[in-house]
């Protein structure tokens, strides 16, 4: 998704975005969404609910590689329509998805 938009609206200034998504990203997504400079992470669904439904997850939360990364200054906002989200993974899960 990130490569699409930078192709699609290359001289965007990334740091006006923010980013809503499902589920809390991973490390290896909130490292991209780092190295961008998306302003804000919107996310439903965490990573230690996905480990509690048995999807493998590496624990690492999105708010620690945030923290960590001493170049930006990215808001990670868990919690949104949280039990909506939960619900599409709860029934990924029993759909086998």
């Amino acid at each position: 998704m990130i490569n699409r938009c930078a192709a699609k609206h290359a001289p965007v200034d990334w740091t006006e975005l923010d980013l809503y998504t499902t589920a809390e990203p991973c490390p290896m997504c909130q490292s991209a969404i780092e190295w961008t400079g998306i302003a804000t992470v919107y996310f439903g669904t965490s990573i230690p609910f996905l480990q509690q439904l048995g999807f493998r997850q590496i624990d690492i939360r999105a708010e620690e590689v945030a923290r960590r990364t001493p170049f930006r200054n990215t808001k990670v906002i868990g919690g949104i329509l949280e039990q909506e989200c939960n619900a599409l993974f709860e029934e990924a899960q029993r759909s086998g998805i």
